[in-house]
């Protein structure tokens, strides 16, 4: 059996993504991660503001880019199948493939998704807004250090 902690964070009303116009739709994040050498799962959801244009463009972007990841995962799926079928009786080829196909798929997703992101929970529970300005209000807002790198 767990334990939640309920806290309190406060957003700005701005755009998380343009951080020019008012939030007017919102973007949840959903997302869990393991405290405590794996005893303990903390999860997190939350709504972020965002305006209309950027949650368009955003999931515009991300439908592009999961399809291409896809059609490159199955590519490269496809390719081991073909010829990994060839070489019976050596059952060591499929687990390097799939080994590889594991790393790729993690590789693609945190090059190309997690950058698009409006906001994405860091390990230990930080929230990282893609907007440095929005990152740098919400920290303001909620009393917490600024971010490295974030002038």
């Amino acid at each position: 059996m767990g334990y939640t902690d309920d806290i309190t964070l406060i957003l700005p009303k701005e755009c998380c993504y343009c951080n020019s116009a008012l939030g007017t739709e919102s973007y949840e994040l959903k997302a869990s991660w393991l405290e405590h050498g794996g005893r303990i799962r903390k999860t997190l959801i939350i709504s972020v503001p965002i305006c209309k244009t950027c949650l368009s463009e955003y999931k515009t972007k991300n439908k592009r880019l999961s399809l291409v990841g896809y059609l490159l995962l199955a590519s490269v799926i496809g390719i081991p199948i073909i010829l990994f079928t060839s070489l019976e009786g050596n059952c060591i080829w499929p687990i390097v493939a799939g080994i590889f196909i594991f790393g790729l798929y993690y590789l693609y997703d945190d090059r190309f998704i997690q950058p698009i992101l409006p906001v994405r929970v860091i390990p230990g529970g930080t929230l990282l807004f893609r907007n440095n300005a929005y990152d740098k209000e919400y920290r303001n807002l909620n009393f917490l250090p600024p971010r490295e790198g974030n002038d």
